[in-house]
This record gives C-alpha cells, sequence and structure tokens, in this order.
C-alpha cells in the first residue's frame, strides 16, 4: 500500500528547507561580523580613546568629549592648587595661632610690669612726700626759735638768708651769728632723735613718726661767689666752700657735742661737710648784694632710697592685696 503526497504539502516543504538554511546561515554570519566589530572597536578603543570616541560619536561629539576631557584636567589643576592652599592656610593659622598667644602673653606681661610702675612711682611719690613733711618740720622748728628759712623741695635744702652769710674770702660767720648755729644745733638734735642713732646724750621720744624713708645723712654745704681767691690761704673757691662748711660743723658740734655721734643705719657720719665753690649761686653775682647772698652755708637733707628690687617686691606684694 503507497500514499501519495499533496501536491501544496511537497511544495511547501521544498520551500521551506532552503529558507530556513539561508536565514540561519544570515544569522550566523551577522553575528560573526557583531563580534568581530566589537573585538575591532575594543582594540580601537586600547590603543585612541579619543580617536575611537570620535569615530563613535561624530565630530561634534568628539569635540565635546575633548572639551569635556580638558576641562576636566583644569579642574584637577585647580583642585590640586586649592589643596596646596589650604595645607598653606593651615600652617599659616598654627603659626597665626602662636602669634596670638605670644601676643596675649606680651600683653598680660606688659600690663602687670605697667601696674607694677605704678606702684613703684606712687611709693617713689610717698618717699618724696616723707622727705618733704622731714623738711617742713625743720622749717617749722627753726622758726619757733626765730630762725627763718627756704626749703627746696626738689634738692632737700634748707637756705638761711641772711644768716650763715660770711664777708668775701672769709670762713668765718659775720658777728652775732654764732648764736644761730647754737639754736640750729638744738633743733637738729631734738628733730634727729627720732631718725639717727648713736648718740646716748640724746634721748629719743616716746613717739616718733614713721617714715618710709631713712635719713642718710645732712650735708653741710658752703657756697661762694664768682670773685676768684686772692691773697688768703685758700687755693681756690672750692677749697674756700668747704673751709665754710667746716667752720659750720664745727660750730654745730660745740653747740650740741652729742651731734658728733650721730651715724644712720649704714654706721656712717650723721652729718658731713661738702664744697660746691660758685658752681650753684641763688642770686646775681654782678651786684653785691647778690654776690653776698651766694657767700653762704645750707643744709641738704639727703635720704637713703630703697633698692629698686625691693620696691619692685613690694609694689607685687601691696598689688596682690
Amino acid at each position: 500500500m503507497s500514499y501519495t503526497c499533496s501536491p501544496w504539502l511537497q511544495e511547501e516543504e521544498e520551500t521551506t528547507t532552503p529558507v530556513g538554511l539561508v536565514t540561519l546561515a544570515m544569522g550566523v554570519m551577522g553575528l560573526s561580523l557583531m563580534v568581530l566589530m566589537a573585538v575591532v572597536m575594543q582594540n580601537r578603543l586600547l590603543v585612541a580613546p579619543s580617536v575611537q570616541l570620535s569615530a563613535v560619536v561624530g565630530g561634534e561629539g568628539a569635540r565635546e568629549v575633548e572639551r569635556l576631557r580638558l576641562e576636566n584636567f583644569r579642574l584637577q589643576r585647580q583642585l590640586g592648587l586649592i589643596n596646596t592652599n589650604v595645607d598653606t592656610a593651615a600652617v599659616q593659622s598654627e603659626k597665626l595661632a602662636r602669634l596670638q598667644n605670644n601676643l596675649d602673653e606680651s600683653v598680660a606681661e606688659r600690663k602687670s610690669l605697667m601696674e607694677r610702675s605704678l606702684h613703684f612711682n606712687q611709693r617713689l611719690q610717698n618717699m618724696m612726700q616723707a622727705r618733704n613733711m622731714l623738711l617742713t618740720e625743720v622749717k617749722q622748728r627753726l622758726s619757733v626759735e626765730g630762725i627763718e628759712v627756704v626749703i627746696n623741695e626738689s634738692t632737700g635744702r634748707v637756705q638761711f638768708p641772711g644768716v650763715l652769710v660770711f664777708n668775701s674770702g672769709s670762713t668765718v660767720l659775720l658777728e652775732k651769728k654764732q648764736e644761730t648755729v647754737a639754736r640750729v644745733a638744738d633743733v637738729l638734735a631734738d628733730l634727729l632723735a627720732c631718725h639717727a642713732g648713736g648718740a646716748p646724750a640724746i634721748s629719743r621720744p616716746a613717739s616718733c613718726p614713721e617714715l618710709p624713708v631713712s635719713l642718710e645723712s645732712i650735708l653741710i654745704e658752703g657756697h661762694t661767689d664768682n670773685i676768684p681767691v686772692r691773697y688768703t690761704r685758700f687755693q681756690d673757691n672750692w677749697v674756700l666752700s668747704a673751709g665754710r662748711a667746716s667752720h659750720v660743723l664745727n660750730g654745730l658740734f660745740k653747740a650740741n657735742p652729742a651731734l658728733a655721734g650721730l651715724h644712720n643705719e649704714n654706721g656712717d657720719p650723721m652729718l658731713r661737710v661738702g664744697g660746691n665753690g660758685d658752681r650753684i649761686p641763688i642770686d646775681d653775682n654782678e651786684q653785691e648784694v647778690g654776690r653776698r647772698n651766694n657767700r653762704r652755708v645750707e643744709l641738704r637733707f639727703t635720704v637713703s632710697w630703697p633698692k629698686l628690687e625691693s620696691l619692685i617686691e613690694k609694689s607685687v606684694t601691696t598689688q596682690g592685696e
């Protein structure tokens, strides 16, 4: 028994078989071509990315890619500069912090020094006032004895206008002035009883005013006019002025011997002599009246100032209180 295929079916089988093979072959060829192109494109991209991108994206796209690449490069450089600036700024900030710290310390130190200076100056003023109080007391006591004097607070000098004066070329006081020297001696003895030691004959008062300074000495200073020395036993005005001071000092010791034993806290004699020649006039040497006033003896009160370190230490202590 045999079968016969339908002409239509047979035609379909004949037609289907070649078409399927062709389609399959074309698909295989297309896939192979795509693989090949992918490999080529990968190699070209590895060798020359910008060229490959230009080929892929076209001319305008390539220029945009190149612009972006350059912009990226520029931004990278700017970023590097920014990082460098940041590091530099950090270093400068650290330096500024140290400088600020040093400045703060300097300001604090300066403030402390200024405060110490203020206390130091205040103490100096207090000591100057104490010496001036002593000079004022001398003036008042001498005034009670009928002796009018002039005090110079800046130099600590006590002047005796018309009292302790001399004839030209002489070291001897004018007549009737020795009595004045005796009264000056008594005033000094009473005053120095509170501010000197070493003389048992001078009794210390029960209460003495406390002074922030110690009396160093009382200088008996002689002066002359500007007339050169002639035909006398004195070599010059320096020696003449010292002779006048010595004459007054001896008169003080004669009137009150206890004065010779007075000394300061260092054990040095309290009363001393000095000569200034014609270097410190108080009147005009062109007239005889002025020259007569310049031929004189003065008392200069000196005090022993505490050392600077002691003053600063006391200032700091006072400041802390």
